[in-house]
């Protein structure tokens, strides 16, 4: 059986500041990690709503968030890499 998610402000009422803490931070992990375009959009205006909940519930302000519509590209790893005509590196 899937989890059930709170789904209405007062259902997140019901929650203690740490769960409701835990559900934004779990959307916005699912958010950075949606492939989708409209996945991350659904996402993104759940975080925001759980936010703006919280700010009326703890008097906690969100932050600022911008909706990204594409997933952000890795980040290289290890060491930067020299650029052969320069001779400086990243």
């Amino acid at each position: 059986m899937a989890k059930k998610y709170p789904d209405t402000a007062e259902k997140l009422a019901a929650l203690s500041l740490d769960a409701v803490n835990a559900e934004i931070n779990r959307l916005r992990v699912a958010y950075e990690d949606a492939d989708d375009p409209a996945d991350r959009k659904a996402l993104f205006d759940r975080l925001l709503w759980v936010e703006a909940v919280r700010e009326e519930l703890h008097m906690i302000p969100p932050k600022a968030r911008k909706f990204v519509a594409q997933k952000a590209a890795p980040k290289p790893k290890g060491p930067p890499v020299a650029d052969p005509e320069s001779g400086e590196s990243d």
